[in-house]
């Protein structure tokens, strides 16, 4: 009985700009969208009464959803040595309608909840240097909100933040990083 799901319908509306300044050297994108999700689909999971416990996961439908939010990404190449690159989101997410039946038999109602892997913000910066004779160094820095792991269950992720940094040597058909 779970192995048979909906098609999901979405009415999307998306807006944005794109510019680019000093002759290219400055690109920038924006983006902001509204989402109206009807029989959407959502990953779920049951656990079995097993030694030790298992679980099975299913795609099924919530009745009604909705996202909304906005992207903004930029790439400035400051020199021919330095390029900064920087993304920043907003998103909301909202199941409006949708309610179901756990393993129990309990009523389990998620309407107003956010959905799954939907961080409210989430932000990326990085800077690369490229010295010359095929060697460059990058270093970035990423955050992200905390996040629902899955549409059936209320655990959630810690907001984090981490620190990238790298050194890639390049070849011709072989980058070593």
């Amino acid at each position: 009985s779970k192995r048979s799901f909906e098609a999901e319908i979405n009415n999307t509306l998306e807006t944005g700009l794109k510019s680019s300044f000093f002759e290219d050297e400055l690109t920038t994108q924006l983006a902001i969208f509204y989402i109206q999700r009807k029989e959407q689909q959502v990953k779920s999971s049951y656990s079995k009464e097993t030694t030790p416990p298992s679980f099975q996961e299913f795609i099924a439908n919530a009745a009604e959803g909705k996202n909304y939010g906005l992207e903004l990404e930029s790439k400035w190449d400051l020199n021919k040595y330095l390029t900064w690159t920087a993304s920043a989101g907003y998103l909301k997410t909202e199941f409006t309608d949708y309610k179901y039946i756990d393993e129990d038999n309990n009523l389990v109602n998620k309407d107003n909840r956010a959905q799954a892997h939907s961080p409210e913000y989430s932000f990326a910066s990085s800077l690369n240097i490229d010295f010359g004779n095929s060697l460059s160094f990058e270093i970035e820095a990423e955050a992200k909100d905390s996040f629902y792991f899955s549409d059936s269950h209320d655990k959630q992720s810690d907001s984090y933040e981490l620190i990238h940094a790298s050194i890639q040597y390049t070849l011709t058909n072989l980058e070593l990083s």
